[in-house]
């Protein structure tokens, strides 16, 4: 998706751009996921989520 490749957007940024809100949370997942996988950090563990989610709302 090549909205990724210039900048990051919070799932406000995604619903106020024209895309519905399921379009939008799952690119929001996505960014999480690929901040998690950049900085090497588990998902699984609620700390370290809140920790991405935060960093992929705040970018």
């Amino acid at each position: 998706m090549a909205v990724y490749e210039t900048a990051a957007f919070t799932l406000g940024d995604f619903i106020a751009a024209g895309f519905d809100e399921t379009k939008a949370q799952q690119l929001f997942a996505q960014r999480v996921l690929e901040l998690a996988e950049k900085y090497e950090m588990d998902l699984e563990d609620p700390d370290e989520r809140w920790l991405i989610e935060e960093m992929a709302l705040n970018e």
